[in-house]
């Protein structure tokens, strides 16, 4: 089992060193394509290029691509070969542009910026998508993570206002421009959001990274945010001043030079941490194997050792006993000179003694039998309770993101569960959540449940800018493999600062929306389990959703939880209780009906798995502070 253990562990370090040198490796090809995009934006709106680019975006995606290869990644490298197609098709609409006049191409600048945009948008996807995949175990590696990819996110930001502020710059003032200062300042709003995200990130033990962090958030707000401000103050009414652009110029350029400082400083802090990751593990892997061969040389020679020293003479005995135990008196005894155990019994041929060697015989194996017995029940289950962590690991802490603060419960009816919950929040600030109910119980719910969870958390992170929350469902429900039990389903996604939710119920109990205002209702219509009809539809739940308002989502182990008398805990209790706690906090009411739930059953244990998970809607104060 060791063995075992250690192989997986060494195995999941080289897939984590690989995924991190391919994500290193698109990460360097986005910005390669957003220097592209900034010399060619510049280049077709204004006849002059923009700064020096950097390496070329075919050498960075090739080494990407030949790494996915390795991987056995083939539908990523699929994705991969797609963006290297649209790259060849942007270049060429932009030498088609760059033949014609210059007031012609304002609005041909404006499609290939917005095309090479995609363009790292994708790339960026394609990183995520991987992070999915392999998760690291070390906290101070999934930080680093984190900080890479605000990192990016803020540099990406930084990549098109560079571009878009230049060329108000360089343009003669007009309505034309218009839309491009349009464009910037909302840049320049969601860079802020970056860099906010990135200061308020945890730190690493790591001086050089927390320096530079430190470095490029405050460069960012004191120097280069007021900067390019200023400009855009002037940009569209007259030319700003020459002295006000180079100050923005030189700031853009400093931001720059330190963003790529620390992005390179984060990859070789996190291909430290996995190479020493994956040298521990061989070492582990190799110790054990070690230790296998020296206890399978050591199992050879006592073999040996038992066979030549005790059971030849013991058959030889054997033999002799059921011979005089069957009155034959006359049978020659075994020529055995030892004075050992063996001796003795040779000594004492009798058959009484005989009979007392056959009963101890049988004891012993039976006293062997219990210890396998017990060992392997011991053995289970520490495997139960390991499973139990992993699956404990896959659930959110408490915690708030955005304008959205959650927290939830699980208690197994056994060691593992079939239910499993998670919230998501998306790069535009909307948040996801998803609880899901596995049909069946033990070991093989739970293993459904955790496929669940990773296929609902990699459709929530793969949702594309105008997919409905209803397609996402029936994508899932299509895909869902029809060998694997079935499961019932809520998904979601809350948007405080617009006051709003929407909710898909797929055979799920019906969520309670619990107003401010103390009032309490039932939302969703039913709808079928996930997995039960490959061509099912999903009609989406529309809710208002502000700050003060929670949303309660339980499994169907809540309701059903039976006391003694076998009577069912119900929705209609549990809606008369939850009217009767609509001023306690939300840790509070998930403690008091835990205890209720207790009490109802009179007893600690459960018959199926409960699961409870409450957000609620609060005041974000960045928004707030934007606003």
């Amino acid at each position: 089992m060791e063995i075992l253990i250690s192989f997986r562990d060494y195995e999941s370090a080289v897939n984590l060193a690989n995924s991190n040198l391919a994500r290193e490796q698109l990460a360097r090809a986005s910005v390669a394509v957003a220097e592209e995009r900034l010399n060619t934006y510049l280049s077709i709106t204004t006849d002059r290029a923009g700064v020096l680019a950097g390496q070329e975006p075919e050498d960075v995606l090739k080494d990407a691509r030949k790494t996915l290869n390795s991987m056995g990644a083939l539908e990523n490298v699929t994705q991969l070969d797609g963006v290297v197609e649209r790259l060849a098709v942007a270049r060429q609409l932009a030498e088609v542009a760059s033949a014609g006049a210059l007031d012609m191409r304002a609005g041909q600048g404006a499609q290939i910026f917005a095309a090479y945009a995609i363009l790292v948008r994708e790339l960026n996807t394609l990183r995520l998508a991987l992070l999915a995949q392999e998760q690291p175990a070390d906290q101070e590696t999934a930080v680093a993570f984190q900080l890479r990819r605000y990192t990016n996110i803020l540099m990406e930001m930084l990549s098109q206002n560079r571009a878009l502020v230049q060329r108000l710059t360089l343009s003669r003032p007009g309505p034309h421009l218009v839309p491009v200062r349009s464009q910037a300042e909302g840049i320049g709003n969601r860079s802020d959001l970056a860099a906010e995200l990135l200061r308020d990130q945890p730190l690493i033990q790591d001086m050089q990274i927390t320096s530079a962090v430190a470095e490029i958030v405050q460069l960012y707000e004191n120097d280069y945010r007021p900067a390019e401000k200023q400009v855009l103050a002037f940009t569209g009414q007259a030319v700003p001043p020459a002295e006000i652009a180079a100050a923005w110029q030189a700031q853009a350029k400093k931001l720059a030079v330190t963003g790529a400082i620390l992005q390179d400083a984060l990859f070789i802090y996190s291909r430290s941490r996995l190479e020493h990751a994956q040298t521990v593990a061989l070492s582990r892997l190799l110790w054990w194997v070690g230790y296998l061969l020296l206890g399978l040389a050591a199992v050879a020679v006592g073999l040996r050792t038992v066979l030549k020293r005790i059971v030849r003479p013991l058959e030889a005995l054997r033999s002799s006993m059921l011979r005089l135990a069957e009155g034959d008196l006359d049978t020659p005894l075994p020529a055995y000179t030892q004075k050992d155990e063996v001796g003795i019994m040779a000594d004492a041929l009798r058959v009484f003694k005989a009979n007392a060697v056959r009963r101890a015989r049988l004891q012993e194996e039976r006293l062997a039998m219990h210890g396998r017995l017990k060992s392997a029940y011991r053995q289970l289950k520490l495997d139960m309770e390991a499973a139990a962590s992993v699956q404990e690991a896959l659930l959110p802490p408490s915690a708030r993101l955005g304008g959205v603060k959650f927290a939830g419960l699980l208690r197994p009816s056994h060691f593992i569960s079939g239910d499993t919950y998670d919230v998501l929040r998306q790069p535009n600030g909307t948040v996801h959540f998803f609880h899901v109910d596995v049909a069946g119980h033990g070991a093989g719910a739970a293993l459904v449940s955790v496929a669940s969870h990773c296929n609902l958390t990699q459709a929530v992170l793969r949702r594309q800018s105008g997919e409905t929350l209803a397609d996402t469902a029936e994508k899932i429900n299509q895909d869902w493999p029809e060998h694997l039990p079935f499961f019932t389903m809520v998904l979601g996604a809350l948007n405080p600062e617009a006051g709003h939710g929407v909710l898909i119920q797929a055979g799920h109990p019906p969520p309670l929306l619990m107003r401010q205002s103390g009032e309490v209702e039932q939302i969703g219509d039913g709808g079928l389990p996930v997995g039960v009809m490959n061509s099912a539809r999903y009609d989406e739940v529309h809710f208002a959703f502000k700050p003060g308002d929670r949303l309660m989502v339980y499994s169907d182990g809540l309701t059903e939880a039976e006391n003694p008398s076998g009577q069912a805990f119900s929705e209609e209790r549990l809606l008369a209780c939850v009217n009767g706690w609509a001023s306690l906090s939300t840790d509070d009411m998930l403690a008091t009906l835990l205890g209720t739930l207790k009490n109802w059953r009179a007893s600690e244990n459960f018959e199926d798995d409960v699961t409870v998970l409450i957000l609620e809607a609060t005041e974000n104060e960045h928004f707030a502070r934007v606003a």
